[in-house]
């Protein structure tokens, strides 16, 4: 019998996704077939990992993101510029050292330099629009760390422990209460909706921010909001990038807006943004004041906040439940077409039509 279940909120998604696939990955650690291909660079991950290295250097030597602008707010201040170079040059020749001579590497290195310099531009410009500071990168939520795992209560005196890594979470001292905003890098322009956190299959964020206010129940925490940051290296083509004309600098403002679920308080979203109600298209979040009059899921209240945290450790429960009883049937999620991108339909052949 089961007594501890240790497991990530990305394990518990692919279960509600379909419990067969989480089988074969997890229980049997059956691998699928790879092609044979070239092991080249994996953009997200190497993106994730500069953002990573240059934000704990601002936060170890104490530098307001705002800092690294110059007084036009227009560029990178170039000793900053200097450093996010250096990062890149570091890890991208680690990852594709053999490729040094190739004109891909020399167009790749080119274009993630530029992307970067933006990314790191326009999450610098959030923060000086906002009064929310970061308060930590990459909490991990663990044993005999500072952060400890979320745990719940499963049948049968069981115990399921979800450990994880957040990658920012900002902050806000307001009211004698502390607000807190969950920010998720992601690399494929992922969008956070309510009916997919219900349905079980969205459930990072909202877990991540139970699990950091759990670890701080000496203090009055308010979720402010949780939000997807793109990272991707094609925010635009490489041509564009070379440019700095208005047109771009729009669409990259749009594509970079952070993407979530907020706290529906206007006071509050103000101080998070302060181009929020002012001039809603230079804001950095998206949502609008408009957001606020009609009933959006893009806003909660502080109270509905507290129900969707309480409903999403029910589905936690249930999921933790179902796993450690052994329930693993082939029944994919319809909702979220699944079986198109699984690495094991030819297996379970749910998805074959003969």
């Amino acid at each position: 019998m089961i007594l501890s279940l240790v497991t990530s909120v990305s394990r518990l998604e692919l279960y509600k996704k379909c419990p067969f696939s989480y089988f074969m990955q997890y229980i049997l650690k059956v691998l699928p077939n790879k092609e044979a291909k070239v092991n080249v660079l994996e953009i997200g991950s190497f993106m994730h990992g500069v953002l990573e290295i240059f934000s704990k250097e601002l936060l170890e030597k104490n530098i307001m993101w705002q800092e690294i602008l110059d007084d036009s707010l227009e560029d990178i201040k170039p000793e900053y510029e200097e450093v996010i170079e250096q990062i890149i040059y570091g890890l991208i020749d680690k990852d594709l050292s053999k490729q040094k001579q190739s004109v891909r590497y020399m167009v790749l290195k080119r274009k993630l330099i530029n992307t970067m310099k933006k990314v790191i531009k326009t999450i610098a410009l959030s923060y000086n629009q906002s009064e929310f500071k970061p308060y930590d990168y990459e909490i991990e939520f663990k044993d005999n760390s500072a952060f400890l795992p979320m745990e719940i209560e499963l049948e049968n005196g069981k115990t399921m422990k979800i450990i994880g890594k957040i990658d920012r979470v900002d902050w806000l001292e307001f009211k004698d209460n502390i607000y807190i905003r969950v920010v998720d890098y992601k690399s494929s322009g992922k969008e956070l909706k309510l009916d997919k956190i219900k349905e079980g299959i969205s459930l990072q964020l909202i877990s991540y921010m139970m699990a950091f206010m759990e670890n701080k129940k000496d203090k009055k925490i308010v979720p402010a909001g949780m939000a997807y940051f793109n990272l991707s290296d094609k925010l635009v083509s490489l041509a564009q990038y070379e440019q700095d004309n208005e047109k771009i600098k729009k669409e990259l403002m749009k594509r970079l807006k952070m993407n979530g679920i907020f706290l529906k308080d206007i006071e509050i979203l103000n101080k998070m943004d302060r181009n929020f109600e002012s001039n809603s298209k230079d804001s950095l979040i998206d949502v609008t004041k408009a957001s606020i009059t009609r009933n959006s899921s893009k806003v909660l209240e502080e109270k509905e906040f507290e129900s969707l945290c309480e409903d999403t450790k029910r589905i936690l429960k249930q999921i933790g439940d179902e796993i450690s009883s052994g329930k693993v049937k082939i029944s994919p999620n319809k909702k979220e077409n699944y079986c198109e991108f699984c690495k094991y339909s030819s297996t379970c052949r749910k998805n074959i039509k003969v």
